[in-house]
């Protein structure tokens, strides 16, 4: 009787440690709410910009615990025959006249960008955030040589301690 106990309070703790750690994961997993039109998508929101050089590919909020990122993908739609500067700006909801900044290289020959920033607070549903991308000669940042801003339609509330989502929208596989 003894030893059959023992058997299903190990057979239960094992089933509560399997629930904790699946529960992590899917905590730690980041989804991805896209926030600029899609080809084929009924759901109106900005448009993916095109500028001289670069286009936006997808552009959204990644979400991952109680935290929102931004998260951008440009296409260069003419890759660099040389090193370039690229100055990207995120409009940071808490500091309107402020952006967050970022500022690095773009090597010969790169095809895309992926930018990312986070965790953003502030953000509100159904409220549009820009995010800007310069490029300049390497040796000059005083002149960008293209400029493309993009437009991300929030769909999550980071307002408060605790993030909101719409509450209409389906994941769908």
């Amino acid at each position: 009787m003894k030893e059959n106990f023992n058997k299903e309070f190990n057979v239960l703790i094992l089933f509560i440690i399997f629930v904790a750690f699946v529960s992590c994961g899917n905590a730690l997993a980041r989804t991805f709410l896209s926030g600029v039109q899609m080809k084929g998508s009924d759901v109106t929101e900005p448009n993916p910009n095109k500028s001289k050089y670069l286009k936006t590919y997808t552009g959204g909020f990644g979400v991952s615990g109680n935290d929102a990122f931004y998260q951008v993908i440009i296409e260069i739609t003419r890759p660099f025959d040389r090193t370039m500067a690229v100055k990207v700006e995120f409009y940071d909801p808490t500091a309107k006249n402020q952006p967050i900044v970022y500022e690095n290289e773009i090597p010969i020959g790169h095809e895309t960008l992926t930018l990312n920033h986070g965790p953003v607070k502030g953000l509100r549903i159904f409220h549009n955030y820009w995010v800007r991308v310069s490029i300049f000669e390497l040796g000059d940042r005083n002149k960008p040589i293209d400029v493309l801003k993009q437009n991300i339609r929030s769909y999550v509330d980071t307002t408060t301690s605790k993030i909101g989502f719409y509450s209409d929208l389906e994941v769908k596989n």
